[in-house]
Formats: C-alpha cells, structure tokens, sequence
C-alpha cells in the first residue's frame, strides 16, 4: 500500500398552537407549558438535523483541564465563518450550529504552546476534538523586567482577548526596544499564524532559534509552521533539534514523525511514532499513524495492533476511525 499524506498535531423557537380549554388556572398554565417544551424540542430537533455541533476538553498535559482556553472554530470553506469560544472550569469547550463540513480549531492558553487541528463536523452529530496542551517552558512563559516589557503585556493582554492584528502595534514597539528577546519573537510568531502570515511566522521562529538555539518552544513551533507550508524537510529538522532539547515530549515525536511520514521517509516515521507512544502510550493518532506506518514497511501483524489500539483509544465520531476499522478489514483478508 502506498504511504498516505496527512497533518499534525466552535435556535430559532416558534410556539406551537395550542387550542386548550379548561377551567382550572393551574391544568391551563401545565398544557401551555408542555406545548411550548413541546415545541422547543421539535425546533431544536430540526436545528439538530441541518448542522453539527463540536465539543471536546482542552487539557494540560498530565490531564488536569484548563479552564478560560481561547477556542477558535474556523470554516475551512469560508474564513469569515469563525466563532471564538472559551473552556468552561472544566476545560470542556462546545460550539453548536456548525454547518457541516471542514473547521480549523485553534486553542491558546497563557503559559501554553498553542495548538491547533483541522476536524470535520458532520450533520447532526456532535464530534468530540479533544485537546492536550503543552506547557512553555519557563524561560519563555516567564518574561523579566527590561527594556519593552511594558508593551509586550499590553500585546499579550490583547492576544488572549482575540485582538491579533490590535496586538502586534505594542508588539513591534516591544521588539524595537529588545529585538533580540525570544519570548517577544515568538509571541511575533504565534500572532503571525493566527493571521495566517505564516512566512512570517516561519521567520520570526526562525529568529526564535538564531538568538537563543536551546529553545524547545522555537523549535517546536518553527516545526509546525514549516509544516504547514508543507516544507515537511524542513520541518523534520527543526522538530529534530526540539527533540534533542526535550527527549520527553510525546508531541515532539509525533509531529517529527508525520514531517518523516510525508517525505516518504517510513522508516523515520515509525522510529518517531514508537517513540511517541513509548512517551504517551494513550496517544491514539500516533498509534494510527504508526499502523500506517508498519503496513508501509510490510509489518502487517503489527499494524493490526495498532489500528485496534487507535479504536480503543479513539473518539468513535473521530473520522479516522472508519479508516482504521477498513485497515483492520484488509488486512484481514491478506
């Protein structure tokens, strides 16, 4: 089988009528209310039917949730269709009336990497997009007293408001002050993705790693806008060196191994996704990938392992679980 592409890692109510007649206040005042609960749910019902709903827990890694994630739910089709959305104290964000189809969520947390997926919503369902944010290390979500700092917290308070484009006027203000301070360029970098100026966000990454080359956060980051700029070689590097600077961060692995998966790189691809769920054994896209992977380099057996473990781990509205359970099919029959 050949190797496949893939990517890394938001009511109208009419009252029905009523034709009711009786006596007694309190029965009159019963049967209007059943007919208005009546009728709400026979609205929500056809709502239901011509959109989707996406749902899902924004966590920290280790599982605690983070409450307050910025969540942004934009349409693949049409940009102008976007809500902006915030995780409950229990982490859990939920947009309804999403028109069926291809959404990209974005979700930011200060003291976070942010993290983004592209999901479809089907129709009348509610599809469950989990996240697991990672943690910035404390050299980059820690800014010291200096020269722009000031502005660089008035852009940042703009940032977590949603205000991208407000933000980067005190941003650059702050970099004029300090041009060479990493937590200001990749602050540059993540506004620069969210404006989807993602050149600019590549060098702005890029300036991340020249000035201070033990960030984790740079390379990472550099690593994920490089691939989706499909520079999948590029890319692999960055997410190289992030991976020699934090040997423990299961993300890091997977994402290298998908940059190796779409070079046509297999091998590399599958050291990666081991290593990956060697870190984060509940990893259910690693262990999808890694199938993949393994049916590539003719390990068959293993393969079935994997694509089973993908299904257990696996929302069952996840997409790729039919993928998955077709796999499972034939290789069955080989």
């Amino acid at each position: 089988m050949k190797s496949k592409k893939h990517h890394i890692r938001t009511l109208l109510f009419v009252e029905a009528p009523c034709d009711v007649r009786y006596n007694l206040r309190g029965v009159l005042m019963m049967r209007k209310s059943l007919c208005i609960i009546v009728s709400l749910l026979f609205a929500v019902a056809v709502f239901a039917q011509t959109t989707g709903r996406l749902t899902g827990v924004v966590k920290a890694k280790g599982g605690a949730p983070i409450a307050g994630a910025s969540v942004t739910i934009t349409s693949k089709d049409n940009s102008k269709i976007s809500f902006a959305i915030k995780s409950d104290n229990k982490g859990i964000y939920s947009q309804i009336g999403l028109t069926p189809g291809s959404y990209v969520v974005e979700v930011s947390m200060a003291g976070y990497m942010p993290s983004s997926a592209e999901w479809k919503v089907k129709l009348g369902e509610a599809t469950v997009l989990d996240f697991e944010l990672i943690e910035m290390p404390k050299a980059v979500s820690a800014v010291k007293e200096g020269p722009g700092i000031a502005d660089y917290k008035q852009a940042a308070q703009l940032f977590d408001a949603g205000k991208f484009q407000e933000a980067l006027d005190p941003l650059n203000r702050a970099l004029t002050a300090d041009p060479k301070n990493p937590v200001f360029l990749g602050k540059l970098g993540i506004i620069d993705e969210k404006l989807g100026k993602m050149a600019d966000a590549e060098a702005a990454f890029a300036r991340v790693v020249e000035v201070d080359p033990s960030s984790f956060a740079g390379w990472f980051n550099l690593g994920h806008i490089r691939f989706g700029l499909k520079n999948y070689a590029g890319a692999a590097e960055a997410l190289e060196q992030a991976t020699k600077i934090n040997s423990n961060e299961a993300e890091a692995f997977y994402n290298l191994g998908s940059a190796r998966f779409n070079e046509s790189k297999i091998p590399e691809a599958v050291a990666a996704f081991e290593r990956a769920i060697h870190i984060k054994p509940d990893h259910a896209l690693a262990h999808y990938w890694l199938g993949n992977g393994y049916v590539n380099v003719g390990k068959m057996s293993e393969a079935k392992i994997e694509f089973q473990k993908f299904i257990e781990l696996a929302s069952p509205s996840d997409p790729l679980v039919p993928q998955a359970k077709a796999m499972l099919d034939a290789l069955a029959k080989m």
